[in-house]
């Protein structure tokens, strides 16, 4: 760790007896950390390091020529917990950022923080998209315990949420109209009985992208060669409206993979 200097006193033609002593200077080395950022140099905000044995105040500029020894990182004044150890040789040493994106998929405002490697990630808020329900983050993403070691993007994925995705309701002032709503790009089967599903009185329908084409669903149901029960998509509603000529109970249901999602009964009085 050290390197010879000179001797003292100088050396001189040998006239009588003499002691010299060797004198010697600690070896120094540069020492240099690299900041990037997802794989590259950091460039343009990259942080302002510095290097030290026990804290920021004492610590020197990066790349300066330092005794072998373990030395902290500073990274904005502030102690990132990496080191770099100078032994016999330069040494040159990267400290790695990353990007972290937490894209809500339309359930909010996409983040996108800078992490320290090896820093835990701190919980994004929480998606909220109408008429889903919020799952998980794709990629698995763990509230606590998800640390930054490379560039990453977390997707929110969602779930139908079928409690509130659909409703339907009586038409108060007439008492023979129900109005069921719905988001767009849904596809489901939509069934109605009419008292009680009689011969004649039942239909099943199918429909998707009703605002494209709202004539994909059309039910009718008749009995005695009369239509009692009619489904119509109203544009100005944007909803499936369901009409009744004559008093009776109707049953309808919603069904999304040929799993029941919603049913409904109504009592239709004229």
């Amino acid at each position: 760790g050290f390197g010879f200097d000179a001797w003292t006193p100088a050396l001189a033609p040998a006239a009588e007896d003499a002691a010299y002593t060797a004198a010697y200077t600690e070896n120094k080395y540069t020492a240099t950390v690299n900041a990037t950022l997802d794989g590259v140099a950091y460039g343009e905000n990259a942080p302002a390091i510095k290097i030290g044995l026990t804290d920021y105040a004492s610590a020197v500029d990066n790349g300066s020529s330092v005794v072998p020894e373990t030395y902290k990182i500073f990274a904005d004044e502030v102690d990132t917990g990496k080191t770099i150890t100078v032994s016999t040789a330069n040494v040159s040493q990267d400290l790695n950022y990353w990007t972290i994106v937490f894209d809500y998929d339309g359930g909010g405002d996409n983040t996108s923080v800078v992490y320290l490697d090896g820093a835990v990630i701190l919980d994004p808020v929480a998606p909220s998209l109408s008429g889903y329900e919020f799952t998980v983050w794709d990629p698995e993403y763990t509230s606590g315990a998800t640390t930054a070691t490379g560039t990453q993007t977390y997707v929110a994925q969602y779930a139908k949420d079928w409690g509130t995705a659909y409703r339907a309701i009586v038409d108060q002032a007439w008492k023979k109209t129900a109005v069921i709503s719905r988001y767009d790009n849904d596809i489901f089967w939509l069934s109605v009985l009419y008292n009680g599903g009689t011969a004649g009185n039942s239909g099943e329908g199918y429909f998707g992208e009703e605002a494209q084409n709202p004539s994909i669903l059309n039910i009718s149901i008749s009995s005695s060669n009369a239509s009692v029960l009619s489904v119509t998509w109203n544009e100005s509603l944007g909803a499936w409206v369901f009409h009744s000529s004559k008093e009776g109970t109707a049953i309808i249901t919603v069904k999304c993979d040929n799993v029941v999602t919603d049913q409904q009964v109504f009592r239709v009085t004229m």
